[in-house]
C-alpha cells in the first residue's frame, strides 16, 4: 500500500498559511493515481480562467503573462444583422412553437498566425419565437491548447430579440504564447441547450 509522506506542521497564521496550503496541494497532487512517473512539483498558474498545470516556476510565469496579455486584448461587439420577419421566414418558424435559436455559422479567421497578430472570431445566430422583453442568451468562448483550456475568453448572458445576431470577439496572440495549434469553442446557450463548434488556428 502506497504511503503518503507526513506534511511539516507549521502554525497557522497570515504569513505561514499561502505555505501551509502550498505543501498541501503538492501533498495531494502527488498522491494521485495518474502521477505515475512519481512526485514532481507542480504550480498553478493564476488568471483569465486558466485551465493549466506548468511543471516549473518558469513555465508557470510564462503562462501567467501570456494569459493576462490576452485578457487585456479581447473586445467584443455585437450587432442584429436582419429583422424578426426575415430571420422567421428564412427558418419558416411557425408562430407560437416556442422558443428557438439556431446556430447559422461560425467563423474564426485568419488560420494561421504570428505572434501579435489579432484573431478574430464569429458567431451568427438566429433567435425566433423570444418573449417581447427577449431571450437570455450565454455567450461563451473558450480558448484551448493540447486538449486543455487555456482561457475563457468570453462567458456572457444577454437578452435578444426575434432576428439573426452577428456576435464578434477579437483578440491579439501573447508574444509568450507557445507555439502550435489551439482551438477557440465558440458555443451559445438557452433554456437548457447548448449549440457549438470549434475553430482551429495555427501560431507560427
Amino acid at each position: 500500500m502506497n504511503r503518503v509522506t507526513d506534511i511539516p506542521s507549521l502554525p497557522v497564521s497570515r504569513k505561514n498559511l499561502p505555505r501551509r496550503i502550498g505543501l498541501y496541494l503538492v501533498a495531494v497532487i502527488c498522491w494521485l493515481p495518474v502521477m505515475s512517473q512519481g512526485c514532481v512539483p507542480l504550480f498553478l498558474a493564476a488568471g483569465a480562467g486558466a485551465g493549466y498545470i506548468a511543471t516549473d516556476k518558469k513555465a508557470a510565469h510564462r503562462l501567467d503573462k501570456s494569459l493576462h496579455e490576452l485578457a487585456r486584448s479581447i473586445t467584443t461587439s455585437a450587432r442584429r444583422i436582419a429583422g424578426a420577419g426575415p430571420t422567421a421566414r428564412k427558418y419558416r418558424y411557425r408562430k407560437g412553437s416556442g422558443a428557438k435559436v439556431r446556430l447559422q455559422k461560425t467563423v474564426l479567421t485568419p488560420g494561421t498566425v504570428h505572434h501579435g497578430d489579432k484573431v478574430t472570431t464569429v458567431m451568427v445566430y438566429a433567435v425566433l419565437g423570444a418573449p417581447a422583453k427577449g431571450l437570455n442568451i450565454e455567450e461563451k468562448r473558450e480558448l484551448r491548447f493540447k486538449g486543455n483550456k487555456v482561457s475563457t475568453l468570453q462567458n456572457t448572458s444577454i437578452c435578444r430579440k426575434n432576428g439573426t445576431w452577428k456576435s464578434r470577439l477579437v483578440f491579439k496572440v501573447p508574444q509568450s504564447a507557445l507555439k502550435g495549434t489551439y482551438e477557440v469553442r465558440q458555443q451559445i446557450s438557452f433554456q437548457g441547450k447548448t449549440l457549438k463548434t470549434t475553430r482551429k488556428f495555427t501560431l507560427l
